[in-house]
């Protein structure tokens, strides 16, 4: 549509005649055969609907153009809003808030929004309750109702005579329940008040035995106890819904003077109001009652009579207790809900309708007018206009607070929404209700004059054109990426040709990015030639851009990247206390051990980095490591028991330098708490005693990770029986105590320590067995036991002895040794008898020693195995398998003497 008026506007330069247009021609052949200047055609001036220009740009002196035309329209259809706006312009509302808050209306020359406000005043309780309105009902936390309680034409009427030894006092309730014509949750009140009149009549007077008299502060009291709450009557009016859930008191007067016995008796209480609730409070209140339903509410109105009495005979009367009037009023305006919108729209053509040529929108600006038919309310502050372009939201936006009753710009020199126009262009222009408050009137707000000058370019095709790209001799034309190292040069090639293949000249060609610059011709080689130097500021990745353009030829772009990287190191190798763990970086330590971090960060050939900052960091410090340039490493000496936690501490260590790759590692380091045992002084977990007797603990705790006893730590023990606390009196690691008169039975003690946070000390038992003295006398047999091995050994030694020596004559045994006496400077004395004599004389000798072994003294003790000096004959063996009784001993006794007798008279034959 815009371009067909366009062309419309050209016919006037048709009437310039041939004559103009040969003149022209010649001149142009005249004086330059290469220029050709364009003919003013049908496109040269138009004049849109609204008197804009549109202006012809020929930029010749931009080189890869071959042609372009720059225009300046007002894009928009009826601006100014003049009969009939729609379809052109068309109203929408938002999804969120409530839409019937607003609408979108017209007026000769502007489109108005309507913001649909309202007031209301409730004003339905007021005068002398009458008994038609109002229902006695009892009060739920005084349920007794007073002796007369009822409606007449003054008003609710109460009288009571309260009588000593009552339980309850009484009270009465009067209710209304209100029922609003209106949905309440659409509405905000905005003004309330609240007023009532009481007056009242007692006895003042006498105040004790029987007179009926009120007491009230100031009245003389018998005892003085009736003076605590004195007697007193509170009227007051309360507001809630209908289940009770919500129960406010609004208005309130409770009587203070009225029986005052002194200066002439004040029996009376005049007309008088309550005292009432602030406004906001009343506001507040009815909002939340009327919640509940949106609805309906119930106000109350109520009488509590209060005595104070403690005489038998003592009677308080109370004339009569009136509320003669309770008025009511409250206003309410409709509540505007936030987030409601209402926009007026236009979805004007489209940018590619321009042209089957490249058309750029080169700037797009937006004004209008607006204004407000009355102040706009201070409770919504952020209310706004808010302009979208193709559903997207400008950023600038009109606050309504700002408004004008007469039309003003809503900027001056419009909004810049140029990066909103892509391709369509479908305005709205919004109002937005960013608050929720209440509004009592209809508020319009009106826009006019809505612009929007689009400036764009008309590109025209170019020749055509190829760029190939060259990286350090590479052609990466179809791969434009490039990894070097920081401090190599990298070398860009460009060949830029037409559809030929042949070299264009002449043409500009230029990098930009992070490297910018020409890149040179070389005529020579056909080809366009920079070279570029890195150092440590280009270290990453660089985005390139590089545009080769000529005259009446296609522009060429290519994008490359080019990372420039720190030299590669090896992983780091990482020692934990002269260990090597760089396979797996973790290693066990005892608290207060000290740990010795070290760190190789080398080259890909293995050599030491210099001046490298190497961080480690954990949850608790952080610290950077100490280079040792002679031992080509970095190195940390870390106080565990300061620096790390007890359990698993995570460390990382960051090593980086200038040019060279940042290595880092993660390290596990866990800190074990110091190992105590607890060791008993004797050496034994077990401990036997008699019953009755003083059972006596000592142990001491030994450092089993650095060494030594400890002293100084809390050692409890504990039992069936009971418990208590182990000591060191001499302060050198002993603990020791004491359990007087440890009883009958097995029992096992539980020993605990606690040494410090930084110590781990395993609990550990103690098993005590007191015994009985009746228990000790069984150990006879054990006794018993001991002697028939004792015996049974002489007999094998003596059996030994026989086979070895004994069964020789005497004379033969002296004849041997007087042998091995022969080479002694002085002969032995023989003695020498017979054979048989000899025997005999032997025998009844080992017979009477043996007899008498068997004669056994009674021992207390038991004899250790270990203490005697047993040869491990067939005969012991097998009699230590067995518990031998004295009887059964006796009798093999007796067997023995008879298997000697038997050796006798074989060896007499």
């Amino acid at each position: 549509m815009k371009l067909r008026k366009f062309w419309q506007g050209s016919l006037k330069f048709k009437k310039l005649g041939k004559s103009f247009y040969m003149f022209i021609i010649l001149t142009i052949i005249l004086f330059s055969s290469f220029l050709i200047i364009p003919l003013i055609s049908q496109n040269s001036l138009i004049f849109s609907e609204n008197s804009s220009n549109i202006i012809l740009n020929e930029n010749f002196d931009k080189l890869g153009i071959s042609a372009q035309e720059s225009y300046t329209i007002q894009w928009l259809d009826k601006p100014n809003f003049t009969a009939p706006i729609e379809p052109t312009w068309f109203p929408s509302y938002g999804e969120l808030g409530d839409n019937s808050d607003v609408n979108a209306t017209t007026s000769p020359g502007q489109a108005d929004y309507e913001i649909l406000g309202e007031s209301k005043t409730f004003n339905n309780i007021s005068g002398t309750p009458i008994n038609t309105d109002w229902q006695q009902v009892h009060n739920p936390e005084f349920p007794l109702y007073p002796d007369t309680a009822t409606i007449n034409a003054e008003g609710l009427y109460v009288s009571h005579t309260f009588a000593e030894l009552a339980t309850q006092f009484p009270s009465v309730h009067w209710e209304r329940n209100i029922t609003m014509v209106d949905d309440m949750s659409d509405y905000i009140i905005t003004n309330a008040s609240i007023s009532a009149v009481v007056n009242g009549t007692v006895t003042a007077s006498p105040g004790d035995w029987g007179g009926g008299g009120v007491e009230v502060p100031g009245d003389a009291t018998a005892g003085g106890t009736q003076n605590y709450t004195w007697d007193y009557a509170r009227f007051y009016v309360l507001l809630s819904d209908l289940n009770k859930d919500k129960i406010y008191e609004v208005a309130y007067n409770q009587t203070i003077d009225l029986g005052k016995d002194s200066a002439g008796a004040t029996d009376t209480m005049l007309d008088t109001f309550m005292t009432t609730v602030s406004e906001d409070d009343l506001k507040f209140f009815l909002t939340s009652v009327l919640s509940s339903d949106n609805h309906n509410f119930t106000i109350t109105l109520g009488i509590r009579i209060w005595c104070e009495d403690n005489w038998y005979s003592d009677r308080d009367i109370w004339n009569s207790l009136y509320i003669k009037s309770c008025n009511l009023t409250f206003t309410y305006a409709r509540k505007i809900n936030q987030f409601t919108s209402v926009s007026w729209n236009q979805n004007a053509d489209k940018i590619s309708d321009i042209s089957n040529d490249t058309v750029v929108v080169n700037e797009a600006i937006l004004n209008f007018k607006y204004k407000i038919n009355d102040t706009w309310p201070s409770t919504s502050p952020n209310s706004e206009i808010r302009i979208q372009i193709n559903d997207n939201l400008h950023p600038e936006t009109v606050k309504l607070i700002n408004a004008n009753t007469s039309l003003q710009e809503a900027k001056v020199g419009g909004f810049d929404i140029t990066s909103l126009i892509i391709e369509d262009v479908n305005l709205s222009i919004q109002v937005f209700l960013a608050d929720e408050f209440g509004l009592n009137e209809t508020i319009i707000i009106s826009i006019d004059e809505v612009y929007l000058n689009i400036s764009y370019t008309i590109i025209f095709p170019d020749k055509e054109t190829d760029l190939h790209l060259f990286l350090n001799n590479d052609n990466k034309t179809d791969d434009p990426d490039i990894d070097i190292f920081i401090g190599d040069s990298l070398n860009i090639t460009v060949k830029y040709l037409n559809k030929t293949s042949a070299h264009i000249p002449n043409a500009t060609v230029q990098v930009s990015g992070n490297f910018t610059g020409d890149i040179e011709e070389d005529e020579v080689l056909e080809q366009y030639t920079t070279i570029i130097n890195t150092d440590i500021s280009d270290a990453g990745v660089n985005f390139l851009t590089i545009i080769a353009q000529a005259e009446d030829h296609e522009t060429r772009v290519i994008n490359l990247i080019v990372r420039i990287n720190k030299f590669t190191t090896e992983n780091l190798q990482v020692i934990l206390n002269t260990q090597n763990v760089t396979q797996d970086p973790y290693i066990e330590l005892t608290v207060s051990e000290m740990l010795n971090v070290t760190v190789k960060y080398n080259n890909l050939i293995g050599t030491h980095i210099p001046g490298a900052n190497v961080l480690l960091t954990s949850e608790t410090f952080t610290s950077y490591l100490n280079e040792s340039i002679s031992f080509e490493q970095y190195s940390i000496l870390i106080d565990t028991n300061k620096s790390l936690k007890i359990g698993a501490n995570y460390l990382k260590i960051k090593a980086q330098a200038e040019t060279f790759q940042t290595e880092e590692v993660d390290i596990i380091i866990t800190i074990n708490k110091i190992n105590i045992q607890i060791e008993p002084l004797n050496g034994s977990n077990t401990i036997e005693s008699r019953t009755g007797a003083d059972i006596r603990l000592r142990i001491r705790l030994n450092n089993t990770d650095f060494g030594g006893f400890i002293t100084g730590a809390i050692i409890t023990y504990t039992w069936e029986k009971g418990g208590g606390i182990l000591v060191d009196p001499e302060n050198d690691g002993i603990y020791e105590a004491t359990i007087l008169k440890f009883p009958e039975g097995t029992y096992l003690i539980e020993i605990s320590a606690f040494v410090g946070d930084n110590f781990f000390v395993e609990d550990y038992e103690i098993i005590v067995a007191a015994t009985s003295e009746k228990e000790e006398e069984n150990i006879i047999f054990p006794i018993l036991f001991a002697v028939s091995i004792i015996l049974i050994t002489s007999l094998a030694i003596y059996l030994y002895s026989y086979q070895a020596y004994l069964k020789f004559p005497k004379q033969v045994r002296k004849v041997r040794k007087y042998k091995k006496s022969l080479k002694r400077k002085s002969p032995p004395i023989v003695h020498i008898m017979g054979r048989e004599s000899a025997f005999k004389s032997h025998y009844n000798e080992k017979l009477g020693k043996f007899t008498s072994d068997l004669k056994l003294k009674r021992h207390p003790g038991i004899v250790k195995p270990t203490e005697q000096k047993i040869t491990p004959t067939k005969v012991t063996d097998k009699m230590l398998e067995q518990k031998m009784e004295p009887d059964q001993l006796t009798e093999k006794i007796i067997e023995k003497k008879e298997e000697l007798d038997e050796l006798i008279k074989d060896s007499s034959k």
